[in-house]
């Protein structure tokens, strides 16, 4: 079925019967002995979670598409004015089924995975709670209007949010510079509004973790993010270890960067910039991008192509900006139609680049992890994600030159570069987080003065001035200390299992490309680990196996950077 077809057969779900249905079964399963009827009452369930789902998903896209469109507005509100009842019959229904006398068969069955899960996730869900958590969402939203009404103008130009990054990568080092002045300048201005915001968000989610019998956050967060096979303690000895070989390390990159550049230090606003003119230009038509990409999938997973290729016959795509269209990019698979969608602003600039190749990644994890069982399968977690989708941009980035007019060589060394600058930056956020939910009291100097010390550490290899730029303040800016919470720390670890890809790929291809298949396949059976386990690449957890992945990887981006 096409896309557009799907509207033609659109009816609105009754969630509330969907609920009292769940409710039904919850009471059946709870008063039967037969094993197989059990399998049918899960089996049934999952039917209506994908009914829902898909529901979901459509609305949501059409939604987005056209935030105009009248008829697909109502739909999500009526969505969001109900979602909580049947997430409360979905939490009844898991929380029998888990207390069942045949649990240890039915674990075998369905896979263990899935209950150790679906225990963890019905812990997380009280009705104490519910209260705390319209008002976190509201601060939430009181913080992304906020910075999409503010704006910084550097010589004579309006620079918003939704446009900063553009800017960051800018080829003239003074524009760059002036930049992060204003945004300092900005930040002083704001951070009253920001540093009350913050310091609300962090109570409420102290109180909320305490409420569900946590002893802080931080615990809670280990659930909330679904760790299953690490915890708080691993994290720690984690980001240690990134100190001790990728911090320490990182000036070998930082010094050809400085060369290439032609500057005596690095300072934040050179970062993003590797080059004295870094001007990649990629295909500016995002079909023919994706056309090029699925062309030269074939040579390498010819059943990725494919998956391409029916996007494009079942048109579930929609990648060029447009008015009333929302702002963000994301995958996104409806189960009821076995339709994969993607979603994106492609303007033709090198960061839309990146997120059109993160997006695509998503959509095929998604694909791939649509055949599982049940639902809850089909959701892999951030980590695994990550590590996938890094492996994943290696792989684009062998024909890259097929993908850019101009500077394809520069901008697959740029990607490399900043994939570990991404690894320091996301450990450095998580420590900062970590600080400030141990210690819900800490006041205003005290963040600054944390944060200045833990940069210091991650990017020793930067120099700041201290007269025009406080980095010390520069945690204002991080959205994602604000929007999601002790979750940086996912994204550096599966971004640390991409380098430990990319290292096989350059040893072994067939064989690397093997473990991505394998990778893919177990994202949404397997935790985190034994998803790493199965793929053949090393466990990010043990210290030896972190240095030997940074090592390896620097040296040979050295090798290349230098070339280049």
């Amino acid at each position: 079925m096409k896309f557009e077809d799907i509207e033609k057969y659109y009816k609105r779900i009754d969630i509330i019967s969907e609920a009292n249905l769940i409710n039904f079964y919850a009471t059946r399963l709870a008063r039967t002995k037969s094993y197989d009827e059990k399998n049918s009452i899960i089996r049934a369930v999952d039917i209506i979670k994908r009914r829902y789902d898909s529901f979901y998903e459509y609305v949501f896209i059409r939604y987005t598409q056209d935030t105009t469109n009248k008829f697909f507005s109502d739909e999500f509100k009526y969505f969001e004015a109900n979602e909580d009842e049947f997430n409360k019959a979905c939490i009844k229904f898991a929380q029998t089924l888990l207390d069942d006398d045949d649990l240890d068969r039915l674990k075998k069955r369905w896979g263990k995975y899935f209950f150790d899960k679906l225990k963890i996730m019905q812990n997380l869900y009280s009705k104490d709670v519910i209260g705390l958590n319209i008002n976190e969402n509201k601060i939430l939203k009181e913080i992304i209007d906020y910075r999409d009404s503010r704006a910084i103008y550097c010589d004579g130009e309006k620079i918003t949010n939704k446009n900063l990054s553009k800017y960051i990568s800018l080829a003239d080092r003074e524009k760059r510079r002036k930049l992060i002045i204003a945004m300092n300048n900005n930040n002083t201005e704001c951070k009253g509004y920001y540093e009350e915001k913050y310091r609300d968000l962090v109570v409420i989610r102290h109180k909320i973790a305490k409420r569900l019998g946590f002893d802080g956050y931080l615990d809670f967060s280990d659930k909330d993010r679904c760790r299953i096979d690490y915890d708080h303690n691993d994290i720690v000895s984690f980001r240690n270890a990134i100190k001790k070989y990728l911090a320490s390390n990182a000036h070998i990159i930082a010094d050809i960067q400085k060369d290439k550049l032609g500057i005596d230090a690095l300072y934040t606003y050179d970062l993003r910039v590797y080059f004295k003119e870094y001007n990649p230009i990629p295909l500016k038509d995002p079909y023919l991008l994706l056309k090029t990409i699925a062309k030269n999938l074939e040579r390498y997973n010819p059943y990725l192509s494919k998956i391409i290729n029916k996007i494009f016959d079942e048109n579930s795509l929609d990648l060029e900006p447009r008015a009333n269209k929302v702002n963000m990019t994301y995958a996104s698979y409806l189960h009821n139609y076995d339709i994969s969608y993607i979603f994106t602003n492609y303007k033709g600039s090198d960061k839309d680049f990146s997120n059109f190749i993160t997006c695509l990644s998503y959509t095929l994890i998604n694909y791939v992890s649509s055949y599982n069982e049940l639902i809850e399968y089909t959701n892999p977690q951030d980590d695994i994600v990550r590590a996938y989708s890094t492996a994943f941009a290696f792989i684009i980035l062998s024909f890259a030159d097929e993908l850019f007019t101009k500077d394809d060589k520069k901008y697959a060394l740029a990607y490399k570069i900043k994939v570990l600058y991404d690894i320091l930056f996301y450990c450095l956020i998580n420590e900062f987080e970590e600080s400030l939910y141990l210690d819900i009291k800490t006041d205003v100097d005290e963040r600054y003065e944390i944060f200045r010390k833990l940069h210091s550490e991650y990017f020793p290899f930067l120099k700041i001035e201290q007269d025009v730029f406080d980095v010390g303040m520069w945690w204002l800016n991080y959205h994602t200390l604000f929007n999601t919470p002790m979750l940086s720390i996912n994204y550096a670890l599966g971004a640390l299992s991409g380098l430990d890809y990319y290292n096989n790929f350059t040893d072994d291809r067939e064989n690397a490309l093997k473990k991505m298949t394998t990778l893919m396949e177990n994202a949404s059976k397997e935790d985190f680990l034994k998803s790493i386990e199965l793929s053949g690449l090393k466990n990010p957890f043990i210290e030896e196996n972190i240095k030997d992945i940074v090592i390896k990887y620097i040296d040979n981006l050295a090798s290349e950077y230098k070339k280049i």
